[in-house]
């Protein structure tokens, strides 16, 4: 059962924000943007057909915040595995990485070696670093049209290396900063053209929208979820993917990857402004592979117990 929602302040700003449309017309079974629909468990998202899913993004995808760091996969993990075959791509980075922040751009120089596991999922969410007033954080600015045009070269990338891929592209979660309010809402008006683009020229990308996650699932900071938010992004992950076309998802090329040896995992760094950021992200488990931008790795292989 999901935590009763409380309407703060925060809460009705990124309502407010998630009033706007973003629909795209396409030629396609589904309705674009992807809307969260309160889907059952149990859904089969493809028969006889192994998901092998590569979780790409920032340090949301990372899990920032939450308790065990897991973020949003151990909800989508626990989903998903009540009726489909499953497997996490992805790479394992130990050790003590340095300062950093996870921009588009990043992720387009360091996903290479995720997309050689061959995903036939790949989940993107990607954007909110660049629309920081930080420069340090948007370290290629903070300009939303500029930010658009790295998503789009992003999946051009991976729509490449990945032909046989499905591509969810989230339109971000909205943040409760006012001062990052109108760049963050242009960014997210823009990433439906992005993927309409795409779409047009016969790539197997889809847009899904993640603005109507309410202010109640953020933390203090206005930017990372918190507990009960991160499980709300699984659950809308989930949701998408049960409403992919059936004929998108193909078997994944090749065997599965071989998974690195288990060991201790490091998360995002300590961010000095906010003394509830902790380095680390997980311990020991079952392994959920996904991609961030920090300047000495490419792909953890997360943990989820």
């Amino acid at each position: 059962m999901r935590a009763p929602r409380l309407i703060t302040t925060a809460s009705a700003l990124v309502m407010a924000l998630a009033s706007t449309d973003y629909s795209i017309h396409t030629n396609l079974s589904v309705s674009l943007p992807l809307e969260y629909t309160s889907a059952p468990t149990g859904e089969v998202v493809k028969e006889n057909t192994e998901l092998r899913i590569l979780c790409v993004g920032d340090s949301i995808t990372v899990g920032d915040g939450s308790s065990d760091w897991n973020g949003y996969r151990g909800e989508l993990k626990a989903l998903l595995s009540e009726s489909n075959e499953l497997f996490f791509a992805g790479d394992q980075q130990r050790g003590t990485l340095p300062d950093g922040y996870f921009t588009i751009q990043y992720m387009d120089e360091h996903v290479g070696p995720s997309l050689e596991q061959r995903p036939n999922i790949i989940l993107l969410h990607a954007g909110t670093n660049d629309m920081s007033a930080r420069p340090e954080r948007s370290v290629q600015g903070n300009d939303p049209t500029g930010a658009a045009n790295r998503l789009g070269v992003l999946i051009d990338q991976m729509a490449k290396a990945c032909p046989d891929a499905v591509i969810i592209v989230a339109i971000i979660i909205s943040s409760c900063d006012e001062e990052r309010r109108e760049r963050e809402s242009k960014f997210q008006s823009l990433i439906p053209g992005v993927v309409k683009e795409r779409i047009d020229t016969g790539k197997h990308v889809l847009v899904a929208d993640f603005t109507t996650i309410t202010g109640d699932y953020l933390r203090k900071d206005c930017i990372h979820p918190n507990n009960n938010g991160y499980k709300e992004m699984g659950r809308y992950w989930y949701d998408f993917l049960t409403q992919v076309p059936k004929s998108w998802i193909q078997a994944p090329i090749g065997g599965d990857p071989e998974q690195p040896e288990r060991g201790p995992l490091v998360g995002p760094p300590t961010d000095p402004d906010d003394e509830d950021h902790k380095d680390g992200a997980g311990s020991f488990g079952t392994q959920l592979g996904f991609l961030t931008g920090l300047a000495s790795m490419v792909v953890f292989w997360h943990t989820v117990f």
